[in-house]
């Protein structure tokens, strides 16, 4: 007759196996077996790796593979939803990296910054503002403080519209550099052609 203990054993070792055939499961629908190469989604050319725990960390980390400099001592992986690049730790863990944006995001930019949002404030309020000419002269037609605080308010605003326009340009102009460089390593180079030409540069010009 089997002792108390060794049956409690058991349970334990029927649950741990419970466990990992659970994840093996689990890993067997991102793919088995030797690592690979292959292309993800058709709109990502970023080369990803087809096996168990790297699919399901790229699937659900929306992260690249990684990619490894100085001798394998540092590995980034980029994360394409952050589009931030992280460095993989001694644990497997990521660590965020600075990038020029967050860097520079320490510097006290406020006495340059200031007058600047004042200025764009002013400007939208003369262009919100009602105007009217009279004798030949250009006035503000009359209003009341309701009207007049409501404009105020709505000028307000004007340093992040001036800024979301900038960053709008600035992630068009990003994006069409990355498909240029893109069409460049993959060897299209007819596309990198038309694409130069639709802005008016040459190669020579750049």
């Amino acid at each position: 007759m089997p002792s108390r203990s060794s049956a409690s054993n058991h349970e334990e070792e029927s649950e741990g196996q419970k466990e990992v055939s659970g994840f093996e499961n689990l890993l067997k629908k991102f793919g088995s077996g030797d690592a690979c190469c292959e292309y993800g989604s058709p709109d990502s050319e970023l080369p990803l790796k087809v096996g168990g725990l790297e699919a399901f960390i790229q699937k659900h980390g929306h992260t690249s593979e990684e990619y490894s400099f100085y001798a394998g001592e540092i590995t980034l992986r980029f994360n394409k939803e952050e589009h931030k690049y992280y460095r993989v730790g001694e644990l497997g863990n990521l660590l965020p990296v600075n990038g020029v944006t967050n860097t520079c995001g320490v510097i006290d930019k406020s006495m340059m910054l200031v007058p600047w949002a004042s200025k764009m404030a002013v400007q939208k309020m003369l262009r919100l503002i009602p105007t009217e000419m009279v004798d030949g002269t250009l006035r503000i037609k009359p209003l009341t403080l309701e009207e007049f605080t409501t404009l105020a308010i709505e000028a307000k605003s004007a340093h992040h519209d001036k800024l979301e326009e900038a960053s709008d340009t600035g992630h068009a102009a990003h994006a069409w550099l990355e498909e240029w460089i893109k069409a460049g390593l993959f060897g299209r180079i007819q596309e990198q052609d038309a694409m130069l030409k639709s802005i008016g540069v040459t190669w020579q010009e750049l």
